[in-house]
């Protein structure tokens, strides 16, 4: 997650940089650009890509990491536990150290306790 956003960073003030530059370059001079893969079990990843989800956004990227919120779930002896689900995940989205609690209180009142 974290290479992602220096990446996106880099993409963002690059242009900023280029127009300021006296010469010119094209694409091909910053070589090869090489995408890593988004990790479906780091905490933020699963909070960005829910995050998204509450604004109805579904990215192919991101489902890998949905698919890791959603199986994260609890059974008692009567089957389906809503609230241990809950808490189970807003564990792992607490590990997040960067997240924004608000987005994680609305991520978890909206998809913390569905079965998924």
């Amino acid at each position: 997650m974290n290479k992602s956003i220096i990446t996106l960073a880099i993409c963002l003030l690059l242009p900023l940089s280029a127009a300021q530059a006296e010469d010119s370059f094209t694409l091909q001079d910053l070589g090869e650009v090489h995408q890593e893969p988004v990790d479906p079990n780091d905490p933020c990843t699963i909070l960005f890509c829910m995050g998204g989800m509450l604004s109805g956004s579904q990215d192919k990227e991101c489902q890998p990491a949905i698919n890791t919120f959603y199986s994260l779930k609890k059974y008692g002896r009567h089957g389906f536990d809503a609230w241990e689900t809950f808490k189970k995940r807003r564990g792992k989205l607490d590990s997040c150290p960067t997240g924004d609690d608000q987005i994680k209180s609305k991520v978890l009142d909206a998809f913390g306790r569905l079965r998924g």
